[in-house]
Formats: structure tokens, C-alpha cells, sequence
């Protein structure tokens, strides 16, 4: 499921049980009746909210792992050996164009 469906799903199910229990107590006085829907509206928009936390925590969790080397890969990369570059001494007494002196 996509996550706008979730956060819509996650929002539409608290308002739903909101007008339900309006449509069950048609005798309330205004006052309650309209507590009920902000109350459902506000456990809807807590709902909706937490799926996008969630959302917004799996994509770090998702970019951590592509950025963050294995524990693998980080060990094998310790185990490339590395070499220094020769020295110019070392080259000369390569080519045989060290002088000895």
C-alpha cells in the first residue's frame, strides 16, 4: 500500500467511527455531537500523522544503508593492501640511473 493511502486509511478510519456514533445518538445536543467529530477528527489527523513518522523513518533507514558500507564490504576493504607509491630513489635504482658515489 502506497502512503498516501495509509495516511488517508489512517485519517478516514476515526472519522468514520466519529460519524458513526453521531448517526447512533441523534438526541445529543450540538455541543456533543460536534466534540465527537473533532474528536474523531483529531484522532484521524494523530493517526495520519504517525503513518508519515513512520514513512519519514523507513526512507532514513533506506538512505543510511546505501550510504553506510557493509560490514562486509568494510572489511574487505581493510584488507586491500595498499602500496606507497615508490620513492625517487627507488625508481632510480630501478632504471639503473642511480649513481653511486
Amino acid at each position: 500500500m502506497a502512503e498516501r493511502e495509509r495516511v488517508r486509511e489512517a485519517i478516514q478510519t476515526p472519522v468514520d467511527e466519529a460519524v458513526k456514533l453521531l448517526d447512533a445518538s441523534p438526541n445529543a445536543d450540538e455541543h456533543v455531537r460536534l466534540q465527537m467529530l473533532i474528536n474523531g477528527w483529531g484522532r484521524g489527523i494523530a493517526a495520519g500523522l504517525e503513518e508519515l513518522a513512520i514513512a519519514i523513518g523507513d526512507l532514513g533507514t533506506d538512505r543510511r544503508s546505501e550510504l553506510r558500507p557493509s560490514r562486509t564490504q568494510r572489511k574487505e576493504s581493510r584488507r586491500v593492501p595498499r602500496r606507497r607509491p615508490p620513492s625517487l630513489q627507488q625508481q632510480a635504482m630501478r632504471s639503473g640511473s642511480y649513481l653511486r658515489i
